[in-house]
Parts: C-alpha cells; structure tokens; sequence
C-alpha cells in the first residue's frame, strides 16, 4: 500500500521528503547533543544570579587606590566597612591580627556557601578546593618546625597567632601542632587522614618535600573530581586546572632555586603532574636550573616566558623571587576573568567570585600590615593584586 502510495508522488517530492527527512533527523541529533549543556546552564541559573551580583571591589583600581590613602588601621577598618560590610565586617577596635582572622575566617564562610549553592555537579570540586586553604595553614606549620630545626631548637608556639584556624584545624589543633616535639607528633596532629598518610609514608626532610606533598594531595583531589563533573563542564574545568598546575609547578621549582635546593633533590621530590603549556622537557630544565637566569631561559617558548623576562631587571636589584610570583598572581587572575567570559553561563561566576575574594583578602591584609610600618604604604602597593593591572 505505502509502495503504491510513494510510487504515485513525481521524483521531485521524494526528493524533498527525503531531504525533510534527513534535516529532520540532523536536528534530532543536534538538539540531543545540546541538551547536556542546557540543562547544566538551567542548573546554574539561581547561583549564576547571585554569584553576577557580587562584585570584588578590592581588586579594583578605585577601592584599592581609597584603601592605600586611608592613615591608620583604624581609618582603614572603616573603609573596608563602608565598601563591603557583607564579606568584611571588620571593626576599628580590631587589630591587623584580629581582622586578618577574621577574614580567613569569612573566606572559608563564603566558600563553604558556594559549596550549598552550586549544582551537585561542581560541589565536590568547589570542595577539593578548600583543601587549599588548610594545606596554605599547614605550610606554615611545617615552615615554623623545619626553621626551628635549623636553628637547632627554638620556640613555634610564637607563630600560632600567624595561623588562623580553618577548615578542620582549629584554634587548639594549630597549638598542638606547634609545639609537637617531632616531626611524627605533627604530622598524627593533622585531621585529614589520608594526607597524614602520605606525610608519614614520604617522612619529609626539608620544607620543600612538605609542600610538595600538600600541593600534590590537593591537585591530585581536584583533578579527579574534575573528571567526575559532567561533560560540558569537564573541558574548561580540565583546562582550568591544566594551567593551575603549570603555576604550581613554577612556584614550587622557583622556591627551590632561589632557596639553591639541591637538583638532584629537586628531582627527588619532585611529584607534579605536567600541565597545560609546560612539556617534561621544561619541566627537566626547571628541576636542573642553577638560578634564575637558567630558569627564565627554560621558559622561553612558553606563554610564561614573557612575563618572567619583563621583570628580571627588577628581581636583579635584590633577587626577590617575590616578582616573578606577583607576574603569576596577575596572570592568573586576568586568566580567571577571561575563562568566567567563557563560561559565564555556567561555572564562570562562582569561581570568578572566589578567587577574585581570596586576592581581596590578602590585598586588604598587606595594606593593613603597611600602614604598622614606615614606608608600607609602598610596599603594600607594590604586592596588591588589581584586576586592572598595576596601581
């Protein structure tokens, strides 16, 4: 019957059947492969609202500029009020100590929010990250006991008010960590069972092993959650994270050159993942460079390269390595702002909002560490991180 149906029609309708058919059937197929990111972008809408309304004004020229003019703590406190009461309710009456506490303390709040108000597809990722913060705690411990060794004694406990409670390291657990007695007695102290695994089985010798060990235990905890997320979002999250890792993997060999760690002990802890733009090849020359020079010229057919050769001449007056870690800061976070343009629909508000928050609270904090000491001010300005470039 259909036979004597399609016999009866001109060749010129088949044909236009056939090809309403298979236009039919593309967008079939178009419109399913689409449907994973519309829903991820419904998903998004309620944080995307609140995380677009929130504006981080300390890494604006503007308020920054307004915080530098303030004259003394107390001034500034009231400024940082009259700005943003919201995230930094801090009081004149507070000291540098009391408000950089406090702000540790709203970082960590305001992230634990974002963990409630993502989709569950980046829950555990937004998660991982706050690993972040207590490993920056634990860095400090571990700073605090391996300077202390060198010195061949020597009090920690001076260092506890330098190490804000967070996460899961209170106020008494930093106490103990400081004046455990060994290397051992610190490392039981730590929360997290499985990094104290990892700490116990490497044994660190030297400050570098520790931290390699912490920043490897948290880019190992966020790239395996990243490959769990849902794929529209796992590219530029992996992508993100790639680029991530090439930061980590400089600061870290950065620190162990300027430090003249050994390279055959650079080669020996050395536990990174290779990144986005930084092949083994880099990466070898990184492990084996014998200063900074050597370093930069590893670098030199890399994004990085530019950056890191722009500021040589300054790091050449008093070899402060500290230059070449604000390049990265101020790489990062226009890198940041351009992959929330990306991804503004998604994911791109609440990370930008996160990250832009944690400059903000250092900005504030080495502002009112400036204002204690004579010309501060200065070198206050010369540390912040502005997303419109230097001040």
């Amino acid at each position: 019957m259909w036979i004597d149906t399609i016999a009866s029609y001109d060749m010129t309708t088949i044909i236009l059947i056939g090809v309403l058919a298979v236009v039919f059937l593309a967008t079939i197929i178009y419109l399913a492969a689409k449907v994973p990111l519309v829903w991820t972008i419904a998903r998004f809408g309620y944080s995307n609202a609140i995380y677009n309304s929130r504006i981080n004004r300390f890494v604006q020229k503007i308020y920054l500029l307004g915080l530098l003019e303030t004259a003394d703590i107390s001034e500034a406190s009231n400024y940082i009020s009259s700005v943003n009461s919201r995230d930094f309710p801090v009081k004149s009456a507070d000291s540098p100590e009391d408000i950089e506490r406090l702000l540790v303390e709203k970082l960590h709040q305001r992230y634990s929010e974002a963990v409630a108000l993502c989709p569950k597809s980046l829950k555990s990722v937004l998660d991982a990250n706050l690993i972040k913060y207590e490993n920056q705690a634990l860095k400090s411990i571990f700073t605090s006991y391996f300077k202390a060794q060198d010195k061949e004694g020597g009090t920690r406990a001076s260092h506890y008010e330098k190490v804000p409670p967070i996460g899961n390291l209170s106020e008494g657990v930093i106490k103990d960590m400081l004046n455990a007695e060994t290397l051992k007695d610190l490392i039981d102290l730590i929360p997290r069972e499985d990094i104290r695994e990892q700490l116990n089985n490497r044994k660190p010798e030297h400050f570098h092993d520790a931290e390699m060990i912490l920043d490897n235990y948290y880019l190992n905890n966020l790239t395996v959650r990243i490959k769990k997320a849902p794929s529209p979002l796992r590219k530029e999250l992996t992508d993100l994270q790639m680029v991530n890792v090439d930061l980590h993997n400089m600061r870290a060999l950065m620190r162990m050159v300027r430090t003249s760690v050994d390279p055959k002990y650079r080669k020996k802890i050395y536990s990174f993942h290779l990144g986005k733009n930084l092949g083994r090849t880099t990466i070898d020359q990184l492990i084996n460079a014998e200063d900074m020079a050597n370093f930069i010229e590893a670098l030199k057919d890399t994004p990085y390269g530019p950056m890191f050769r722009s500021v040589y001449s300054e790091f050449q007056k008093d070899r402060r390595t500290s230059v070449f870690e604000l390049e990265l800061d101020r790489f990062w976070i226009k890198y940041i702002e351009n992959f929330a343009l990306r991804t503004n629909t998604t994911v791109g508000p609440i990370i930008r909002y996160l990250l832009e928050l944690e400059y903000e609270v250092r900005n504030i904090n080495s502002v009112l560490k400036g204002l204690e000491l004579p010309g501060g001010k200065e070198l206050a300005r010369q540390v912040i991180i502005c997303s419109e470039g230097d001040l």
